[in-house]
């Protein structure tokens, strides 16, 4: 390291306005996934665990996360670990995200379950241009059927677009569908890395593939 001179490509008005300091690990960590952390490394009870660090978050956002934990079953009255969240301690995601894979693999309806959480994880394929909102919003509907179902919608028009990439008419698939070519591609490749954490952890069987 030496005296040198620094090249900024962006205003000063950009610069001035950034924080001197990154926030803190602990302050960016998704409170969740950090509450399951401190349990699962048995260092006593979250909210005086955090109390004590030197910037500690937010007593009520704490609180919040915990109930969280324990309306999905992560953690019981007493705030210990349950089954269910050992095995979300084992996965670095979103605990909603976790239960939602773990509990797919367990039932059995696996491919549907990794294509909404790859859409939860990341954003929704449906594209609404504000010029074409209701013929975007026909299309959606459409793909939903009776079941009036955001999930439904999204789990159909993803396996719909699997289909046409297959026959070579990918692109006008989403032209046609309001659907976003680059969200689509993503969320597959989120489901083939949420398929190698189940298998990481024992869920399922490398050998079955994702679909």
């Amino acid at each position: 390291v030496q005296p040198g001179v620094c090249y900024r490509l962006y205003p000063k008005v950009i610069h001035d306005a950034m924080p001197q300091f990154q926030l803190p690990e602990i302050l960016r960590t998704p409170l969740q996934e950090l509450c399951l952390t401190i349990k699962s490394l048995q260092l006593g009870a979250v909210a005086s665990f955090l109390a004590k660090s030197l910037q500690p978050p937010d007593p009520l956002s704490v609180k919040n996360a915990i109930e969280l934990l324990k309306t999905i079953g992560a953690l019981d009255d007493l705030e210990e670990l349950t089954y269910l969240g050992r095995h979300l301690c084992t996965l670095p995601l979103d605990p909603n995200i976790g239960k939602m894979l773990l509990i797919g693999s367990v039932f059995q309806c696996l491919d549907p379950a990794l294509t909404i959480a790859a859409a939860l994880a990341y954003r929704n394929p449906f594209v609404l241009p504000i010029d074409r909102k209701e013929e975007a919003d026909a299309v959606k509907r459409s793909f939903a059927g009776d079941s009036c179902s955001d999930h439904i919608a999204l789990l159909k028009a993803f396996e719909a677009w699997k289909e046409a990439k297959r026959s070579g008419r990918e692109r006008s698939f989403c032209w046609e569908n309001f659907l976003s070519p680059m969200t689509l591609k993503m969320m597959d490749d989120m489901r083939n890395q949420f398929f190698d954490l189940l298998s990481d952890i024992g869920f399922v069987s490398k050998t079955r593939g994702v679909k």
